[in-house]
């Protein structure tokens, strides 16, 4: 069974993430932009969504 992430934990992982040192400043725009608009109250699985469409090239380059 999968666990769905609260949209205050999803908000939690973010926030590790953009404190973390080994990010890029474009990775970290990315995430930025993300946070936000969860913030903002956008719908979560779209936010999700953007964010792994945004993360997948810059994966595929390194």
């Amino acid at each position: 069974m999968v666990k769905k992430a609260s949209e205050a934990e999803i908000l939690e992982e973010l926030y590790d993430l953009i404190l973390s040192k080994t990010l890029n400043s474009k990775e970290r725009e990315v995430l930025v932009k993300s946070k936000n608009n969860l913030e903002k109250g956008n719908y979560t699985p779209k936010v999700i969504n953007d964010l792994q469409h945004s993360l997948a090239p810059l994966a595929r380059k390194q």
